[in-house]
């Protein structure tokens, strides 16, 4: 209709000053690196072996050894941080115990925190059938904090795995402040933010947010590249430990630190990252659910707007 060209010319000015804006900010404003935690990423072997074309699940002892064995791994390259991938463990209900004392054993006596993403099947009927896909964070103390993944994916995860409550973890450690959330949770930009935490006041003061992930081949770009937005918005540095797909650590302004994918270097693989700990305000970090749901409403406005404008 009318006026299609100054519509056009309006968003496409917003956007250039946008991008002109970021690009500006990521190479003139210099990132503190002057106090770094040092991670290591675990992408795991295949947790389930195929046959057939089946999963077939690792026997438990197996997962154990494994556990210990990625954890020794990490701590000889001086890990402070160790965060595993989504669904890097299999188990069932009543193993789940004995795994989290062999994890805190670890965390215990090599010093390091862990972001421990794993699996637990319904053996008792507990949980309805449904499986848990969840991650636990552990520090050096003893202390667990627990988190079920929320944002499930549609007909894959959904109708198979309980739902989380919504509320994303704020843990304060001797390393740093860890928040995490669990790989399709990171698409929806209002539950990182504001929505999802228990307090605004707790995830803003984040310094480093891990997301375990997995991917498949026509998504991993994509969701690696979205991931990264999380960082920037936020004001805070991002761990993304990724299954079948790119891992990634960004800083707060979303400089990439480190990057791999499964494809070039296999599984059953530990890399390390030195992430700051320094974070920033961002506009979108002290105002992004106001602004959200000022956009969610404009939209309501304007599609209500058009219909009666278009039935005039």
């Amino acid at each position: 209709g009318a006026g299609w060209k100054q519509t056009v010319a309006v968003y496409a000015a917003i956007m250039i000053a946008v991008f002109a804006y970021g690009g500006v900010r990521m190479t003139a404003a210099p990132v503190d690196y002057s106090e770094t935690v040092r991670v290591a990423s675990v992408v795991s072997p295949f947790y389930r072996l195929f046959s057939d074309g089946e999963y077939e699940t690792i026997p438990y002892e197996e997962s154990k050894a494994y556990l210990i064995s990625e954890s020794e791994r990490a701590a000889a390259g001086g890990a402070e941080i160790v965060a595993w991938n989504e669904e890097a463990f299999a188990i069932e209900d009543h193993e789940e115990a004995d795994f989290l004392k062999t994890a805190k054993d670890l965390s215990e006596k090599y010093g390091m925190d862990m972001v421990l993403a794993y699996e637990t099947a319904d053996t008792d009927n507990s949980e309805e059938g449904l499986s848990v896909n969840k991650l636990v964070i552990i520090t050096p103390e003893g202390s667990t904090t627990e988190y079920i993944k929320t944002k499930l994916v549609p007909v894959i995860e959904d109708a198979y795995y309980v739902r989380g409550a919504g509320q994303i973890p704020t843990v304060v450690t001797e390393k740093a402040v860890i928040s995490a959330i669990i790989c399709f949770d990171d698409s929806y930009v209002s539950y990182v933010h504001g929505f999802g935490a228990e307090t605004d006041e707790a995830f803003n003061d984040t310094e480093i947010l891990f997301v375990p992930s997995w991917d498949w081949s026509s998504v991993d770009k994509a969701h690696t590249d979205a991931t990264e937005f999380r960082a920037i918005e936020n004001g805070l540095s991002l761990v993304k430990p990724t299954y079948d797909g790119i891992s990634t650590a960004v800083d707060y302004q979303g400089h990439v630190i480190n990057k791999f994918d499964t494809d070039d270097t296999g599984y059953d693989t530990v890399q390390f990252a030195d992430i700051p700990t320094d974070s920033v305000d961002t506009f979108y970090s002290q105002y992004g659910t106001v602004i959200d749901f000022i956009l969610g409403i404009s939209g309501i406005v304007m599609v209500l707007a058009g219909i009666m404008l278009g039935r005039r």
